[in-house]
């Protein structure tokens, strides 16, 4: 189940930056759904998920290109979706996290300080 105040929260949020297309039930809905998948499918009941700022700003920033496009928000958002979840399947099937050692402490402070 999800914590519902920072679901009611960042819904009210999100109803604000997409003009209600995403509210404070979306967001409960999809707290619930993403929590009891995960518990079932990841082998971890114990998971924090929910709405985060950079989500939040990733949402607003779609929900505007989508006005600018005279694109349906909800369409475009799914389709963004789908595609993420491919792009994960096919890094997992070719396992692309072992190209991890790369990465420099430089890159991990840069990421930190933003």
């Amino acid at each position: 189940f999800p914590s519902p105040p920072p679901a009611v929260t960042f819904g009210a949020i999100y109803g604000k930056a997409t003009n209600n297309n995403i509210g404070a039930v979306e967001m409960i809905a999809a707290t619930s759904w993403c929590g009891i998948v995960y518990a079932l499918a990841g082998g971890q009941p114990m998971m924090i998920n929910g709405g985060t700022g950079p989500v939040l700003a990733f949402s607003e920033i779609l929900y505007k290109i989508s006005k600018g496009m005279d694109v349906p928000f909800l369409t475009l958002n799914a389709w963004i979706g789908i595609w993420v979840c491919v792009y994960m399947v096919l890094s997992a099937v070719v396992d692309l996290n072992r190209i991890i050692v790369l990465c420099t402490r430089f890159t991990d402070e840069i990421f930190s300080f933003l």
